[in-house]
């Protein structure tokens, strides 16, 4: 393989490493524990105890190991980086340096967005902008598959009253219900006021149930699986490709909501301090 070829093969690697390398002088810079302990240099490059520890706490096995194998990839990648150094051109360089710098602004700007962003969070979102936006972006929320209101109860197949419950249970009158339900049910899955994505809700139940329901809206259903009695009512069904209900997707529109709002805001403080640097000379233009 051509030098060329094995350039282009590493060529993410080289940019992490030497990101990495080109980094290392800031970390000289650092303030010193002066409790901290150097271990090992190369060049002008110091490897201290504490970013062992920092690095290698999460493992497991010996730490005297650890440290050993840190210590020896610590400088395998100085050697290697500086061999880079050395080897890569000047426009390789002038690349790279590009690379680091955006990126390194990237995450100054991203870090104090996000400090910026801790105090805006405060600001609420009132039902009635949930709304509006999904009344005026409703299409954008078709389903990709059906939701329902259901509730499944499992009760023992030998539990005495098991005929006078199924009639309860199919007048759908949930007090008729309630104490037998909190005697005897060893599930009662009520989602009877909740959409639900019917897929989440079959892997509740055996396969010949499954198999043999409909699934459809105001259904009910009752069958004897595994020494147990099922219950099933079908409380309300929505299809894919329907309109989801404001209550489904009322979080995702919080979080568009909020979104939007985070983005005007750090946008205005932009705006605001572009203005203070133009009004205070600091901007200068050049024809």
């Amino acid at each position: 393989m051509s030098i060329g070829n094995l350039l282009n093969r590493f060529q993410v690697y080289f940019f992490v490493l030497l990101v990495t390398f080109l980094s290392c002088g800031e970390k000289q810079n650092k303030p010193v524990d002066k409790n901290d302990v150097k271990l090992v240099s190369y060049g002008e490059v110091d490897l201290y105890q504490s970013e062992v520890h920092k690095s290698t706490d999460h493992m497991d096995g010996d730490s005297l190991s650890l440290q050993s194998s840190y210590i020896q990839q610590w400088l395998e990648d100085q050697v290697f980086l500086a061999e880079a150094e050395k080897r890569l051109s000047k426009e390789n360089h002038y690349e790279i340096n590009d690379l680091v710098r955006d990126y390194k602004n990237s995450l100054i700007g991203l870090r104090y967005e996000q400090a910026l962003l801790k105090d805006f969070m405060d600001e609420q979102i009132s039902e009635e902008e949930h709304i509006n936006y999904y009344n005026d972006h409703s299409e954008d929320y078709r389903l990709n598959e059906s939701l329902i209101k259901i509730r499944i109860i499992k009760v023992k197949a030998d539990s005495p009253g098991l005929e006078k419950f199924w009639d309860d249970w199919k007048k759908n009158d949930p007090s008729l219900i309630k104490k037998y339900v909190k005697d005897k049910a060893s599930l009662d899955f009520d989602q009877s006021k909740y959409w639900k994505r019917l897929s989440d809700v079959k892997v509740i139940l055996p396969n010949s149930i499954q198999k043999k329901m409909s699934f459809k809206k105001n259904s009910t259903h009752q069958e004897n699986v595994d020494g147990y009695e099922y219950f099933v009512r079908i409380f309300d069904r929505l299809d894919e490709g329907e309109i989801a209900p404001y209550s489904y997707v009322s979080n995702q529109i919080k979080k568009v909501l909020l979104h939007k709002k985070e983005i005007r805001f750090i946008k205005r403080y932009k705006d605001e301090l572009l203005k203070k640097a133009i009004d205070g000379k600091s901007v200068k233009y050049y024809n």
